[in-house]
């Protein structure tokens, strides 16, 4: 969520896999996943989505350019 970035996981399925790719939004809701069996999660990727919740969530302000070492 720091990174007000949508995630985009996949899981492998099968006997000893537990699967679960998903694709979580920038608030950390899930919009889409595949569960366990096999399968394809899709979602629509929204840009406003990320400038709402980048609105809301400024930790990207939070970033340091130069890091300096005393």
């Amino acid at each position: 969520m720091e990174n007000t970035a949508y995630v985009l996981a996949c899981g492998q399925t099968g006997p000893n896999c537990a699967g679960q790719s998903l694709i979580v939004d920038p608030m950390g809701h899930v919009a889409a996943s595949a569960g366990e069996a096999p399968g394809v999660a899709s979602a629509v990727i929204d840009a406003e989505r990320v400038e709402a919740v980048r609105a809301k969530n400024p930790s990207l302000a939070n970033r340091r350019f130069r890091v300096v070492f005393d």
